[in-house]
């Protein structure tokens, strides 16, 4: 017979469940720190650099430029400023351990764990 378990033991249980489920969706090893999300945000500024060199270049030039090198030079800083905010946005993830990203211990024990997972049911 099993032994009956009290309403705090299966909350523990369900908490180490819980537990143990969220370390397996640790699949990245997070090598960013604080000074990669600073790094991130300093290269989104610089886009405001961009913008300005933009603006002395429409206003300073003696003919001009037409819409159409306008438009070229918006589309590029466009383009830069999207991949500056991607990096930005995967070095959050990394340094949070958000969607799969986790620790090298985690990243680790989540592979043991689930090594071991596959072990049980070979076994069964």
């Amino acid at each position: 017979m099993k032994p009956k378990l009290t309403k705090q033991e299966r909350e523990l249980i369900g908490n180490r469940i819980l537990e143990l489920e969220q370390q397996a969706e640790k699949r990245f090893i997070s090598t960013k720190n604080r000074m990669d999300v600073e790094d991130a945000i300093q290269h989104v500024g610089v886009t405001i650099q961009d913008i300005d060199a933009l603006i002395e270049l429409y206003v300073d030039r003696r003919n001009g430029i037409t819409t159409d090198e306008m438009w070229n030079y918006l589309e590029g800083i466009k383009c830069t400023l999207k991949l500056r905010y991607d990096l930005l946005w995967d070095t959050h993830l990394q340094r949070e351990h958000i969607d799969g990203y986790g620790t090298a211990e985690e990243v680790m024990g989540q592979y043991a764990w689930n090594k071991a997972q596959a072990t049980k049911k070979v076994k069964k």
